[in-house]
């Protein structure tokens, strides 16, 4: 992309806002945050302005806040990177005679990680060669951050709009009986059993996307085929929101030869395809939900679904009463507490779902999904610095998520930055074709004068199911 203009405007109306209107905790927060995310796109000088700041002026806040530490090493981070060693040395040792006064006055519990939140060691990815404060500063506590195995290509997370995640799925977890699933001579067709033999050659190489494809191939050569169409629903479903159109084709076909008997499990599946699809049909949602908690009332799925079908019907106190009665039942439920806090912003109600989920970061800290919710909440009442500080501290967690390379190239390119591209190459790594990635590849691709391959996406998109 030949536009490469970096959106400062952005970090400039973030340190303007993180002077006024939050209390003292929520301040350092957003200084520390602000400043980890200064320091990650190479602004050093202002990074270091904004530390020295925090720590000079919050003296009395900062006493007893657990990111202490954190602050005055991230300071020691941002002089080294101006070439102020002398400094620098002398805001580590601070650090590190913080750090260990905190370790002294509160043990870690046998076999708990400290969080990362107080772990200094692990809030820059970018530390000096010639400096290895890490290791120095906390020997015998490595950062407990799983940035590689939570998410890998080939597992989703649900779509943008969606606002919170079910567990991950592993890409997987089909292929130990992958080969058994349908008996090969059950299918007539000879293209159905090519692309079914092509499919299960994908699975067991971890490549679920193409093995769904393939799948979906076999059932438009070989339709009716009832063992057929309950395995491509099976792994299509495992895609997540980019093929959640398809699922509601196939999971349709697989009703009407099954006579109405789907699973219980099934069912769920397709009614979460019709909400969160492309072009949801709420009205089928309801069909195939209301039986369901009809016979289990207190079903901790179903009753998400509900809320879920009720915020995209805009029923919104409906929503809030459904997931408030989830989080009774089961107060350990991340998606009702990120669902709640999209409710309330829906509802323009904007303090109360940042305080919600700002609950849930402090619930999961090691999970990404609360900061990409804080992220979606923040751009979507214009505060893109606070967005983008989330959505980079989920990409520290996660840089594979789906989810959060999407959110990262959405405000980018916004931004008109040419990182964007980076997280447009990854998301399509992840997922081929998914339709806002190729938006916003149209757009790019208007940039860079190449009108014509823009309007044929343009096109594609305007006939996607």
């Amino acid at each position: 992309m030949k536009v490469a203009k970096f959106c400062g405007t952005i970090f400039a109306c973030l340190l303007v806002l993180i002077t006024v209107g939050a209390p003292a905790a929520d301040d350092i927060e957003l200084d520390i945050e602000s400043g980890k995310a200064l320091l990650q796109t190479g602004n050093f000088k202002r990074s270091a302005e904004l530390f020295n700041r925090t720590l000079t002026q919050k003296k009395e806040e900062l006493k007893d806040h657990p990111r202490h530490a954190e602050a005055w090493y991230l300071f020691s981070v941002s002089l080294r990177k101006l070439g102020r060693t002398d400094l620098a040395d002398k805001a580590l040792d601070r650090a590190k005679k913080l750090r260990e006064l905190s370790q002294a006055t509160k043990a870690t519990p046998p076999g708990e990680n400290i969080a990362t939140e107080t772990d200094f060691s692990a809030t820059v990815s970018e530390v000096p060669v010639d400096s290895q404060p890490v290791k120095d500063a906390a020997p015998d506590n490595k950062p407990a951050v799983n940035t590689t195995t939570d998410n890998k290509p080939d597992k989703q997370t649900p779509p943008d709009k969606q606002p919170a995640s079910e567990p991950a799925k592993d890409k997987n977890q089909n292929t130990g009986s992958a080969a058994q699933a349908v008996d090969l001579a059950s299918l007539k067709n000879e293209r159905a059993k090519t692309a079914y033999q092509k499919a299960m050659t994908h699975l067991e190489a971890g490549q679920t996307q193409k093995a769904a494809d393939e799948l979906l191939l076999a059932v438009d050569a070989e339709p009716g085929n009832i063992e057929l169409l309950g395995k491509t629903a099976e792994i299509v479903d495992q895609i997540g929101s980019s093929y959640y159109q398809k699922s509601i084709r196939v999971y349709k076909e697989l009703d009407k030869v099954s006579s109405g008997k789907l699973s219980v499990k099934q069912q769920t599946a397709w009614v979460r395809a019709c909400i969160f699809a492309s072009k949801p049909d709420l009205t089928l949602a309801e069909t195939i939900l209301f039986p369901l908690l009809k016979k289990d009332p207190e079903n901790v799925e179903l009753l998400v679904l509900s809320a879920q079908l009720d915020t995209e019907n805009k029923k919104y106190q409906l929503a809030v009463a459904s997931y408030e009665r989830v989080i009774k039942l089961d107060a350990s439920n991340m998606t009702a507490y990120l669902g709640l806090g999209d409710v309330y912003q829906r509802m323009n109600q904007f303090p109360k779902a940042i305080e919600i989920l700002q609950k849930a970061r402090a619930m999961w800290p090691d999970s990404f999904m609360p900061l990409v919710s804080l992220g979606k909440a923040y751009l979507k009442n214009g505060n893109n610095g606070f967005a983008l500080v989330m959505f980079n501290l989920a990409y520290e967690m996660n840089p594979e998520s789906f989810d959060v390379n999407l959110a990262m190239l959405e405000i980018l390119a916004q931004g008109a930055d040419y990182r964007a591209n980076l997280h447009l190459a990854k998301c399509e790594s992840i997922v081929r074709g998914d339709p806002r990635v190729e938006f916003w590849k149209a757009v790019f691709l208007e940039l860079d004068e190449y009108p014509a391959k823009a309007i044929q996406i343009y096109s594609l998109l305007a006939l996607y199911e």
